[in-house]
């Protein structure tokens, strides 16, 4: 197949489709962020071109592709996402609803709010490559959204979404929409996978969270008399499912905090003043030391002869398998950049699945593309 890959990232749709053994031929990947360019050209090297920002692509070097099979994307959703600031597509004055409203206003030079105004990018370039192959695939993640912009989407790429939580198929609580003609197999049983099956058994000293990054969860907000332990954001390993891997895992809490209670986990590249720890990486003594801001002090109490949890991030490894991808994908930058890159990636179990169902398309009727018929205004009804 030949595909153009738009918000590409570090190419785990490259990745998605080497699992679900569809041939690739070309692989155009538009992206701008030079970190994950880095990943991707680390894990494929020649076999993807890229060919730069998806606001110019009509510039592009390589714009006369050869056609094109299939065009995927994951347009930005932070300001779709619930836990945004969910403007939607928007410039300074108005909601952007269909794509001719955003090529005037493209033209008369207004500036747009956040990124999310990029989904007409995606749809400008699927009418195009469509214009050339009315048989093109093509496939759309984004976050769960309010009811009008998701319609908005939908009304635009002329299909549905599928909503799928990858805690189906992974470790991960990870709900997100799908729109895509593909035919594919919907009918998703758990596979079983639970959080105590991705998690390392030995962690890094500085995975650990300090003493202050723990009285932060701790603290009361004074708007709703919660503290963000209460919020839910955070991941205990005796739940089955961690929570959602986010581009906000580089900073730690309240998102990339795991109370880890597994009496087993050997904590690495620890050094102590005055006290040692023993072959599993414990205290050798009935004890903890005291609470400090640094975290090499703060490491594992005992309490009444049980072990107290571990309070600690996620490492990337576990980041990666929670997402799907091999261990060592982001190896080539930076863990924080790598964090970031995770987060705002694909959870690469569920779109295999769905590219699945390019070389075997599912029969069932209820795996067909639903297509979008627009809900009547019945305020303009009345009218």
């Amino acid at each position: 197949m030949n595909v153009v890959s738009l918000f590409d990232g570090m190419s785990c749709g490259m990745f998605a489709l080497t699992r679900a053994k569809i041939g690739v031929n070309r692989y155009y990947a538009s992206e701008v962020d030079k970190f994950a360019i880095e990943v991707s050209r680390a894990n494929w090297g020649d076999a993807i071109t890229h060919v730069g920002d998806v606001t110019r692509w009509e510039a592009w070097q390589d714009a006369d592709f050869p056609l094109i099979d299939l065009i995927i994307g994951g347009s930005p959703c932070q300001d779709f996402s619930m836990a945004g600031k969910r403007a939607g597509m928007a410039s300074s004055t108005e909601e952007v609803t269909s794509l001719e409203r955003y090529l005037a206003l493209k033209a008369d030079g207004v500036e747009f709010e956040g990124q999310s105004y990029l989904f007409w990018e995606y749809v400008r370039i699927l009418r195009h490559l469509q214009a050339k192959n009315p048989n093109i695939l093509f496939f759309l993640e984004n976050t769960p959204m309010a009811k009008k912009w998701e319609d908005v989407i939908s009304e635009a790429l002329g299909v549905v979404p599928v909503k799928i939580n990858a805690a189906l198929l992974s470790a991960q609580n990870r709900v997100r929409l799908y729109w895509t003609n593909i035919p594919f197999d919907r009918d998703i049983k758990d596979c079983g996978i639970k959080l105590i099956d991705v998690l390392d058994l030995k962690i890094p000293q500085d995975m650990l969270h300090s003493q202050k990054a723990i009285d932060y969860m701790a603290n009361v907000s004074p708007v709703n008399g919660t503290c963000k332990w209460e919020w839910g954001y955070h991941s205990d390993s005796e739940k089955d499912k961690s929570s959602c891997v986010i581009a906000g895992f580089n900073k730690g809490q309240p998102n990339n905090v795991l109370i880890d209670r597994r009496i087993d986990v050997k904590i690495i590249g620890a050094r102590q003043v005055g006290r040692k720890l023993d072959d599993n990486g414990k205290r050798d003594d009935d004890k903890s030391n005291c609470m400090t801001t640094v975290s090499k002090d703060s490491m594992v109490a005992l309490v009444d002869g049980d072990f107290a949890p571990i309070i600690r991030r996620f490492t990337v490894n576990e980041c990666c398998e929670l997402q799907g991808l091999p261990i060592d994908y982001c190896a080539s930058v930076s863990k924080s950049q790598a964090y970031k890159m995770i987060g705002n990636g694909w959870q690469v179990d569920v779109i295999t699945r769905i590219f699945s169902g390019i070389k075997n398309p599912s029969p069932q009727p209820h795996h067909q593309p639903e297509i979008f018929h627009k809900p009547l205004d019945l305020f303009m009804e009345a009218i």
